[in-house]
C-alpha cells in the first residue's frame, strides 16, 4: 500500500501564512502540486491543484456553517482569496472553482470568481441554491463560466493531478445521508486522494456500548468508494481539527465500518416505541443516553420519523429526549420548537425558536420561517397516509 502521502504531510517544509486584517490563511504542501489552503480560525480547509499554467481550487471554505449557516456571496473574503492564491501563485492564475454541495462551508462567494473570470464546477440542483444570493448583473454576464456535471462523473485536468468528479444523488436505497440532494466527490486516482466534503466525520467521544461511532454519513461514503473499486489512502475533508493530517487514512474508515456501531443500530431499542412507552419510559432512556455516551443528536431522525407519520405524541417525546440529553445543542431547541409549531402550539413554539438562537445567534436553518415551509411539505406527504 502506498503510504508517502501520508507521509510527506508530515515532513514537508513549514507552511507558508497569509493575513490582512480580517482573513488569515495556511497553505501547506501536501504533495506534488497539491496544497491545503486552511483558516486556522474556523476550522476548514480547502484543496488548491497546481498544473503546468494554472491552479484550481476544490472547496471555497471560507465559512464553517453547513446547512444551519446563512448563505451569502461574502466578497471581502472572496477578493482576499483572490489576492493571496495571487501572490503565492503569480504565473499561475486560479482558473476554475469546484464544490461539493450548497452549504457556506463548501461555497460561500461567487460574485468575486466570476469576476475573474473563474470559472465554477457544480451541479444544477447546487447552484440554483447560490445564485439566489449572486449579484444578478454579474451572473447574467457570467453564465458561460457556470458549468454542470450532468452526468455520473467527469474528468478535470491532465497527468498526476488529473481529477474524476463523481456526482451522487440522495436517495433513500441509494446515498440516504448525503449533505445535499446532489453533491460532488473529487478523486485524484494518481495521488490516490478523495475530497468527500463534509461526510466524513470522525467519531471524537467515548465508545457508544463499547464501540466507535459509524456515522450514517461515513457509511453512505464508504458505500461509494467500495462501489467504485477506488483506490484511496486519503480522504480530504472540509473540516479539520488542530493537529489532524491533511487527510485521514483511509485505514481508519475502513475499520469504523467493519468494527464500529451505526446510529442505526443504536437507535433501534427506542425506534418502535410509542408515546406512552417513552413518556413511562424517560428517566430510564435518559439515563441508558448519558450512561452509554449516545449523542441526544442521533434522535433528531427519530423525531422526523414520527412526523412523516403524523405521530405528533411520538416526535414530542423522542424531541424531549434530545434537549433533555443534549441542551447546548441549538438545532435541538429548534426541533423541539418545530414539533410544538405542528401541534398548532405557536407561543411555545416561538420560545423554544428564542432560546435557541439564544444557544446560537448565527443558527439560521430553522426557525418560524423554515417552520412553515417544511410544514407544507409534510402535509403533501400525510396526504399519501
Amino acid at each position: 500500500m502506498r503510504t508517502f502521502v501520508l507521509i510527506t504531510l508530515l515532513i514537508f517544509s513549514p507552511a507558508v501564512w497569509a493575513a490582512d486584517s480580517t482573513h488569515t490563511w495556511r497553505i501547506t504542501p501536501v504533495d506534488d502540486g497539491l496544497y491545503a489552503l486552511e483558516m486556522d480560525s474556523l476550522g476548514t480547509k480547502s484543496l488548491v491543484v497546481e498544473y503546468d499554467n494554472s491552479i484550481c481550487m476544490i472547496e471555497v471554505a471560507l465559512s464553517n456553517k453547513g446547512g444551519g449557516g446563512t448563505l451569502t456571496d461574502n466578497r471581502d473574503a472572496g477578493e482576499a482569496l483572490l489576492g493571496f492564491l495571487g501572490q503565492r501563485f503569480p504565473t499561475k492564475p486560479l482558473t476554475t472553482v469546484m464544490h461539493s454541495h450548497w452549504h457556506p462551508h463548501s461555497l460561500s462567494t461567487v460574485a468575486p470568481l466570476l469576476e475573474a473570470s473563474v470559472e465554477i464546477i457544480t451541479t444544477r440542483g447546487d447552484f440554483e441554491r447560490i445564485r439566489a444570493v449572486v449579484d444578478s448583473a454579474v451572473f447574467e454576464q457570467s453564465t458561460d463560466l457556470i458549468r454542470y456535471v450532468e452526468s455520473d462523473s467527469m474528468l478535470f485536468g491532465e497527468g498526476s493531478n488529473r481529477i474524476v468528479i463523481y456526482r451522487l444523488e440522495k436517495g433513500k436505497e441509494t446515498y440516504p445521508s448525503l449533505a445535499t440532494d446532489e453533491f460532488l466527490y473529487f478523486y485524484l486516482p494518481e495521488k490516490r486522494l478523495m475530497q468527500c466534503g463534509c461526510m466524513y466525520s470522525k467519531w471524537s467521544g467515548e465508545p457508544v456500548r463499547g464501540r466507535e461511532v459509524l456515522y450514517p454519513r461515513a457509511e453512505d461514503l464508504h458505500k461509494f468508494i467500495s462501489s467504485k473499486n477506488l483506490v484511496v489512502d486519503g480522504i480530504v475533508r472540509l473540516n479539520y481539527e488542530k493537529g489532524e493530517t491533511q487527510a485521514l487514512p483511509m485505514v481508519g474508515l475502513n475499520d469504523v465500518v467493519a468494527n464500529g456501531i451505526s446510529s442505526r443500530v443504536i437507535l433501534n431499542p427506542y425506534r418502535d416505541l410509542t408515546a406512552d412507552d417513552l413518556r413511562a419510559r424517560r428517566d430510564e432512556i435518559v439515563a441508558e443516553v448519558i450512561r452509554e455516551n449516545i449523542p441526544g443528536s442521533m434522535f433528531n431522525g427519530l423525531v422526523y420519523g414520527a412526523l412523516n407519520k403524523k405521530d405528533f405524541a411520538t416526535a414530542k417525546e423522542f424531541a424531549f429526549i434530545q434537549v433533555m440529553t443534549d441542551p447546548s445543542n441549538a438545532n435541538a431547541w429548534d426541533t423541539f420548537g418545530e414539533v410544538h409549531y405542528f401541534m398548532g402550539d405557536t407561543l411555545v413554539a416561538k420560545a423554544y425558536e428564542a432560546h435557541s438562537r439564544k444557544i446560537d445567534p448565527e443558527f439560521s436553518g430553522g426557525g418560524m420561517d423554515a417552520w412553515k415551509k417544511d410544514l407544507a411539505s409534510f402535509e403533501e406527504k400525510w396526504k399519501e397516509l
